[in-house]
């Protein structure tokens, strides 16, 4: 058995499980359970921020909707009222202690005494959470296009956040491991653009947003978030397009974005520099404007955050 003890404390956060809330120590599911010898699962990332009025779960329903979504696709269902199931999240949050973070509610198959993929007869949930400031160590990304394929859409619903599926952006990550960079580029079963191991891409051209059309992709919430701020805040025209990998490469800024990452600018793809090797104008603006209103201090999107107190 793994020596916990070499966990970080900060890692020692409360779990919420079936109903309940266990020491983090504590939180185990059965080396029966369907999930791990199938990666059965459906599960979220969602972002906690301090904010003036407290702290604030960002984009909850959103990420619940999806998750909805996600358990339909997938033949499960959640077996507690939306109400509930915020309010755990909440109650996770108050019981961790923190006002910065990230929370990863999971819904799985769980235990049976039969190991075959059709024992789907239990449902387990869980909700992590764990203390995250900055994701990756640097903030300025030199990405390769990868050789590994977006899974293909005749494959399942790929823009379900199945568990299963991200043995396939593993493989992407260490692809870019291999190269030498600190991400790759995805390209679908048509030879586009998808994402990156887990993000969405983002170029900016002659002052315009571009990124890829959904349908190959998981639609993102923080994708979705920087499309509507670059509308509203930049008076940006924004485009969702089929993205060829010389589209990307012929960018002015490039930028990769998801939940736990945020806002990651792309300084050299492929080996070439992109937009001087530094941060882009519109990649700043975007940055500081997502700052803002997950902080709360942004007005006219106060219905994006769900305050735990």
């Amino acid at each position: 058995m793994q020596d916990l003890s070499v966990v970080p404390e900060a890692s020692q956060t409360p779990v919420w499980i079936n109903g309940k809330i266990v020491d983090w120590k504590n939180a185990y599911i059965h080396i029966f359970s369907h999930v791990i010898s199938y990666g059965s699962g459906v599960f979220e990332g969602v972002r906690v921020y301090e904010t003036p009025k407290g702290t604030a779960i960002f984009h909850l329903t959103d990420h619940l909707d999806r998750l909805d979504l996600s358990a339909k696709s997938f033949g499960m269902k959640l077996p507690y009222s939306r109400h509930e199931f915020v309010e755990a999240h909440k109650e996770v949050v108050r019981a961790s202690g923190h006002a910065h973070g990230y929370l990863r509610p999971q819904i799985q198959f769980g235990v049976s005494s039969r190991i075959t993929l059709a024992a789907t007869d239990a449902t387990d949930v869980t909700i992590i959470f764990q203390p995250l400031g900055q994701y990756r160590a640097t903030k300025e990304l030199k990405v390769v296009t990868s050789e590994v394929e977006r899974i293909s859409p005749k494959s399942g619903d790929v823009e379900a956040k199945i568990a299963g599926y991200y043995t396939n952006p593993h493989y992407n990550h260490l692809f870019a491991n291999k190269k030498g960079a600190d991400e790759a580029i995805m390209l679908d079963i048509n030879g586009n653009v998808a994402e990156a191991s887990s993000s969405n891409v983002f170029y900016v051209k002659d002052g315009e947003l571009y990124t890829p059309k959904t349908g190959y992709i998981l639609k993102g919430i923080t994708r979705k978030t920087l499309l509507e701020l670059a509308e509203k805040e930049l008076g940006m025209k924004t485009h969702e397009v089929v993205m060829s990998p010389e589209d990307l490469r012929s960018g002015d800024e490039i930028f990769l974005s998801g939940t736990a990452a945020e806002i990651d600018p792309v300084v050299e793809i492929d080996g070439t520099q992109i937009s001087n090797g530094k941060i882009g104008d519109v990649t700043q603006k975007l940055t500081d404007l997502y700052g803002k209103v997950t902080s709360g201090t942004l007005p006219g999107y106060e219905q994006w955050l769900t305050y735990v107190n």
